[in-house]
């Protein structure tokens, strides 16, 4: 599995919705970006998140920079104060003890 599939494979609870509001949303990304993804990281410059996400903000201050923020898609707008460059899906939340 690429980088690429990876990151279709995190959103693909929401992807026949985004892809009505975001028609690149399934283009593939140039190969010398995709490396990067292998961190987890991923530029808003590749890709944007689908509402909540962890995004790094380098301006934040120390302590802050990394942070769970909201991108508002109709908007186009992050929420919070600083700029994001790069963010990551949120991981799954842990399952339930059974009884």
């Amino acid at each position: 599995m690429n980088a690429y599939d990876k990151i279709k494979a995190y959103d693909s609870f929401a992807e026949m919705r985004k892809k009505a509001e975001n028609p690149s949303y399934d283009e593939p990304m140039p190969e010398a970006r995709l490396a990067s993804l292998d961190s987890g990281w991923i530029s808003v410059k590749d890709r944007l998140p689908l509402g909540y996400c962890i995004a790094f903000r380098p301006k934040a201050h120390s302590g802050t920079q990394v942070a769970t923020v909201f991108y508002d898609w109709k908007m186009k707008r992050w929420g919070g104060n600083f700029e994001v460059t790069h963010w990551m899906p949120l991981p799954d939340a842990p399952p339930e003890k059974q009884k």
